[in-house]
């Protein structure tokens, strides 16, 4: 079941970013996107800069200065990482250690993504396969 976990954490890294963002974009790198989204080049980012939800940047901001540095934004996606790994460990009910599509919570159309071979189940190999193949995009 740890080995599980684990593997969850580290689809982590790739799932929320290759859902929601374009070919390009996937392959830059953290600091690239931050030096893209800061415009003004000051080494932070606006609420003016974010091209993000604003419930987001209020949430990165966790000293409320009103701006994003690189150190905010790496403790969010940390965060992110650990919440997705623990709502995967939260949806696999039986402890099989794979999620089916009925204990899946997420869209359907992101399960059908993920579910490679198409047997309604998701296994550990299928999401370490998926973030490797959201890098290599």
């Amino acid at each position: 079941m740890k080995s599980f976990g684990i593997a969850l954490l580290v689809i982590g890294l790739a799932l929320p970013v290759a859902a929601q963002q374009s070919q390009n974009k996937a392959n830059r790198g953290p600091e690239q996107r931050f030096e893209k989204m800061d415009t003004n080049q000051d080494g932070k980012i606006s609420k003016e800069e974010w091209k993000g939800r604003a419930d987001a940047f209020d949430r990165l901001d966790t000293n409320h200065d009103g701006f994003l540095t690189m150190d905010e934004l790496k403790q969010g996606r940390q965060a992110a990482r650990q919440n997705w790994a623990q709502n995967l460990q939260k949806m696999d009910a039986d402890h099989d250690g794979r999620i089916s599509r009925q204990e899946w919570q997420g869209r359907a159309e992101m399960f059908d993504r993920l579910d490679a071979n198409h047997d309604g189940f998701l296994t550990k190999d299928e999401l370490q396969n998926r973030r490797g193949g959201a890098r290599q995009r």
